[in-house]
């Protein structure tokens, strides 16, 4: 979706009353815009393959384990809010803690404004996706992309489930839709925004890998070699915050996790 085409949806949200809340606005004002960051980030060399494929094999871990929630959403008594669904796929997805440990040992990690669990987010202001400067930093480029184009997706994905949302909430008060539809629509839109965003990062992140394999950046007629870094024990990602209970706190939440992208270090 082009952005002409977001804005005239928001257009269209806000001539219905339901405009994104201009809070929905999840990335920190701090956070940098994809230039911005990349001038930060480092070139990716044969030295930065290993947390690549890392980086690689945790988003293709996390991308099973929507695709196991979004199952679960389907079936009879699986998840059926947003909140639900984000712990079922906490408890089949702990992050690799040493993506964790990268971003950390940032020289600016103690300045405060980092969170560990929120690396990357979507500003509305910046027209896409935003970053944390340590993260730019303590990655290569290609790493960032890959988180850029998942946010991206995130963002186009936002405008979409909002209409679909408004659009099925008609339905669903007149009864024209299955009531399970209606029970768990945002649960299957937020299952399916990060299915959608994390098959894109695991894509430029694979092809990425192909090139440094196929050509040394500092030795272009050389190959890329290196040691798989092992498996590990992950850490336990946070719980989800409680359930809003009201239309308009529903609303506000949908935007943010959409927009969000529940962005985070692993």
């Amino acid at each position: 979706m082009k952005k002409q085409t977001a804005f005239r949806l928001l257009t269209l949200l806000s001539l219905t009353g339901l405009a994104l809340p201009a809070h929905a606005d999840t990335a920190p004002d701090d956070f940098l815009g994809p230039d911005d960051c990349r001038a930060l980030s480092p070139d990716c060399k044969c030295s930065d393959a290993p947390m690549l494929e890392l980086l690689l094999k945790d988003q293709s871990k996390a991308l099973d384990a929507w695709d196991a929630t979004a199952d679960a959403i389907a079936m009879p008594g699986g998840p059926a809010t947003m909140e639900a669904a984000v712990q079922d796929f906490h408890s089949r997805f702990p992050g690799d803690t040493r993506i964790a440990d990268q971003f950390a040992a940032c020289d600016t990690i103690d300045e405060g404004g980092h969170n560990l669990t929120k690396i990357a987010g979507v500003s509305i202001r910046k027209g896409g996706a935003a970053l944390d400067s340590c993260f730019c930093k303590q990655f290569c480029e290609d790493a960032v992309n890959a988180t850029i184009i998942h946010e991206d997706v995130h963002f186009k994905f936002a405008f979409e489930a909002m209409l679909e949302m408004i659009t099925s909430s008609v339905a669903c008060k007149l009864g024209e839709l299955e009531q399970s539809y209606c029970d768990t629509l945002l649960a299957r839109q937020l299952a399916r925004s990060e299915q959608y965003a994390h098959a894109a990062a695991i894509e430029s992140m694979q092809d990425s890998l192909d090139e440094l394999r196929a050509s040394d950046p500092d030795m272009p007629d050389m190959e890329c070699t290196w040691e798989p870094l092992p498996d590990m024990v992950t850490r336990v990602t946070p719980p989800a915050p409680p359930a809003p209970s009201g239309l308009w706190q529903r609303i506000e939440l949908l935007a943010d996790r959409f927009i969000h992208g529940a962005a985070r270090a692993g």
